[in-house]
């Protein structure tokens, strides 16, 4: 009996043992299968490690198990966020593992998760625990994949200038360790943040798609041609975008990789569409969403479903460019990452501009609602990760001085002098009043001709209260010398004449007001005679140069934009509005004009206390479109990155 229980004992240990060599086995399967990409068999191996068995594992095989599980619920079940939680409880199970890979590849994943759904000051403080355990180690190939995320994340916060460095020691530490998938990560990344900051980036995009092309797998290929394919398209090369993609996409096609496939023939639409072949632009449009659907790619298909809505508007089927446009702010509906709110509401903008009433305004208020979250989102995640750095830099403070006590005889010197600069600013503004008057009796405000009182404003209210539809061009003209400063009075006298009387002849019967001496004027055309804002530039520039001016900024206003501008009671808000163009053409270039295009979700700006504030924040969401022009104009500015210096 003693030996029977003795036997069955030694059984149970037995068994238990293989139990758990089984489970890790089936576990070890399902992390190769992970790392080759082919996510459907990590599932079904995990699927055969029953929870309940779970206990029998070490503790850092648990948290790898959980952290595989959460990776297969964030990439093929488009939970992300739901991922989180799972991802967590595996990072703690992990941190009492020996040191090895596991736990910086685990967070590595778990930092691809957070960007998913946003949290992107969360993926640059995982990133840098990351660093901090590799360097210990000394894994240069793990350092350099978290330099990649932490790149990326600065790249999605717009903080270009700091993603540069992080990107390139990234490409420097994988080329050391001939680690060319990470490499080509590194690269892809880098490609953008350089043509973000107006550094060359053509050669090492080409450079980037050749080493993919010879050494990279069939997805390092495709995105490879993908981000050489979007740089061509941006420069309008739409021959070579074609050919970047072609030499990779029969490959793409005869794979399984339904994502890719998709991918690709999404992109090839687009290039078709902008040579005009829309016969092919709808044959891989067609492909595109039919694989994208399979491969449950929301982001991807909602962007090629943008594009078949355009596809559509061309050819003239508008119910079906309404059911596409609504199909993609349906799919967003459906994950929780909110990297699709850009596409949900480029559809919902064009769906609040072929729709009218009601509709019209449900769709203009998602359009802002989804705009706002993503703002506040990216400038609370901005300024924490600003705030993170400029404490990192602040230097140690010295100790503070003992506080100065002044003696007395230096507080009766002080009054002394304060009472003495009193009385000579009462002096000053009283000389100051009488020279004033002077002044505008002798008519020295209106040598121009021109209208500039406040009765003229009022007229201007007038107007706008009418619902007039109306064009107002606002402009300041230059001269490599003020004629009031190089000439006197009689000089700028004349100047001033000289540009009323050609004004007038160049609108004739239009309202034009005018600030003479600082040579400021405002042009209010009718509907019937407005002119492209380019057009009335040239115009404008030549007639000014021929009179001596030496430069020209305009800003344009259309009327009317919405309601509450085209019917306003107090010309205040378009005085703003109208001075906020100009201050954007002056840091355009000496010789610019801006036109300002608001949106009807930027009306409340108009109402609000602090005008030029509201305003400067409408322009940096996008609600204000800005077009820019001009013989200064090289390139078009970062409108929103402006509104931030203003």
């Amino acid at each position: 009996m003693k030996y029977s229980l003795l036997l069955l004992f030694g059984c149970l240990i037995t068994f238990g043992a293989r139990a758990e060599k089984d489970l890790a086995l089936l576990l070890t399967q399902a992390d190769h299968a992970t790392a080759q990409a082919d996510y459907p068999s990590a599932r079904a191996l995990l699927s055969q490690i029953p929870e309940s068995a779970l206990s029998q594992l070490p503790a850092p095989q648990q948290g790898h198990y959980l952290c595989l599980k959460a990776e297969m619920m964030a990439r093929l079940d488009r939970q992300v966020a739901g991922s989180l939680s799972l991802f967590e409880q595996g990072i703690q199970l992990l941190k009492d593992a020996p040191a090895g890979d596991l736990l910086p590849n685990c967070m590595l994943t778990y930092g691809l998760a957070l960007g998913g759904t946003g949290y992107w000051s969360r993926v640059i403080d995982n990133a840098e625990q990351v660093m901090a355990l590799t360097q210990k180690s000394g894994s240069n190939g793990l350092q350099a994949k978290a330099l990649v995320e932490l790149g990326h994340a600065y790249h999605s916060l717009q903080m270009d200038a700091q993603a540069l460095a992080p990107l390139e020691q990234a490409v420097t530490l994988s080329q050391a360790g001939g680690d060319v998938l990470t490499e080509l990560n590194a690269t892809a990344d880098l490609i953008v943040v350089k043509q973000q900051l107006g550094q060359p980036f053509m050669e090492l995009a080409l450079k980037n798609f050749e080493l993919a092309q010879s050494k990279g797998d069939l997805q390092q290929r495709a995105r490879a041609a993908s981000v050489l394919a979007t740089v061509d398209f941006a420069n309008q090369r739409y021959d070579e975008a074609l050919d970047a993609l072609l030499a990779v996409y029969k490959d793409v096609e005869t794979s399984k990789d339904d994502g890719w496939q998709g991918t690709m023939a999404s992109n090839l639409a687009e290039v078709y569409a902008a040579m005009g072949d829309n016969r092919k632009a709808q044959f891989y449009i067609d492909v595109a969403l039919d694989k994208l659907a399979k491969a449950k790619l929301v982001k991807q298909r909602m962007a090629a479903l943008l594009t078949a809505a355009d596809l559509a508007d061309k050819e003239g089927d508008w119910a079906r460019r309404n059911t596409l446009l609504k199909s993609v702010v349906a799919a967003q509906a459906t994950t929780d990452s909110p990297r699709q709110n850009d596409l949900a509401a480029k559809a919902l903008k064009q769906l609040a501009q072929v729709t009218t009433g009601d509709e019209q305004r449900r769709y203009w208020d998602r359009y802002a609602q989804l705009m706002d979250d993503r703002l506040k989102q990216s400038d609370a995640a901005k300024q924490e990760m600003e705030r993170s750095l400029s404490l990192a830099k602040q230097p140690t403070p010295a100790p503070a001085p003992a506080p100065w006590r002044p003696s007395s005889l230096g507080l009766v010197l002080a009054g002394a002098l304060l009472l003495v600069l009193a009385l000579a600013l009462a002096l000053w503004r009283c000389k100051h009043k009488k020279r004033l008057a002077l002044a505008q009796s002798a008519g020295i405000r209106r040598h121009s001709e021109l209208p500039y009182s406040r009765q003229t404003l009022e007229r201007l209210e007038q107007l706008l209260s009418q619902g007039l539809h109306c064009q107002v061009l606002y402009f300041r003209v230059g001269f490599a010398r003020q004629p009031f400063y190089q000439g006197g009075f009689r000089a700028g006298n004349a100047m001033q004449q000289r540009i009323a009387a050609r004004l007038r002849q160049l609108f004739p019967g239009a309202l034009l007001i005018g600030e003479p001496d600082s040579f400021h004027y405002l042009v209010v055309l009718d509907a019937g005679r407005k002119m492209a804002t380019q057009a009335a530039f040239d115009v404008l520039d030549e007639s000014l140069q021929a009179l001596g001016g030496n430069g020209l900024q305009l800003t344009c206003l259309n009327f009317p934009n919405f309601p509450q501008i085209s019917r306003v009671a107090d010309v205040g808000p378009l005085c703003e509005l109208l001075l906020l163009g100009l201050q954007l053409a002056s840091e355009t270039g000496p010789n610019a004009w801006v036109q300002l295009s608001p949106l009807p979700v930027a009306a409340r700006a108009m109402e609000a206390t602090d005008i030029r504030a509201a305003l400067l924040a409408e322009l940096k969401k996008g609600y204000i479109i800005v077009t820019a022009g001009g013989s200064a104009l090289t390139s078009e500015p970062d409108w929103a990155l402006l509104a931030e210096s203003l």
